[in-house]
């Protein structure tokens, strides 16, 4: 059985290190208030990791959150852990009377696409574009 839970301060190894296995990026110790985050765990495992990013469109006036950093170790990958998790994330939105979510996702990640369409998603037609402003540093998307 999985839980989700709330990120604590003590699970900053365990999400380090699924962050490295799926985007090869290493989380910082700071927090946000915009940022809630969450991790998966089996007994006291960590198995997973996500952020709820809540933003506010000024134009249409809404609420809505990005999913960030949704990863699953990968010895548990393919086992209904990120629907899980997605499900939990999309309970919470409708909780905190979210308008809608939105993500990105490299195109590489055919297994994570599934797990969003499945869950109601849709693909837009658009690029996402970024621009490090410090110096040679990319910056990591899903």
């Amino acid at each position: 059985m999985i839980t989700i839970r709330k990120y604590q301060d003590n699970d900053y190894d365990a999400v380090n290190e699924i962050l490295k296995q799926a985007f090869n990026v290493s989380k910082a110790h700071n927090q946000d208030a915009n940022n809630l985050e969450y991790v998966a765990l089996k007994d006291d495992d960590i198995l997973g990791y996500f952020i709820i990013r809540t933003c506010h469109d000024i134009i249409i006036n809404k609420d809505y959150a990005y999913l960030e950093y949704v990863c699953v170790k990968e010895e548990y990958q393919n086992q209904g852990i990120a629907s899980e998790m997605m499900r939990y994330a999309i309970s919470e939105g409708k909780l905190m009377h979210l308008s809608y979510f939105e993500l990105t996702s490299n195109y590489t990640r055919k297994s994570a696409h599934h797990v969003y369409e499945k869950l109601g998603f849709v693909k837009r037609d658009t690029y996402v574009y970024s621009l490090s402003l410090e110096g040679d540093k990319n910056v990591s998307n899903e």
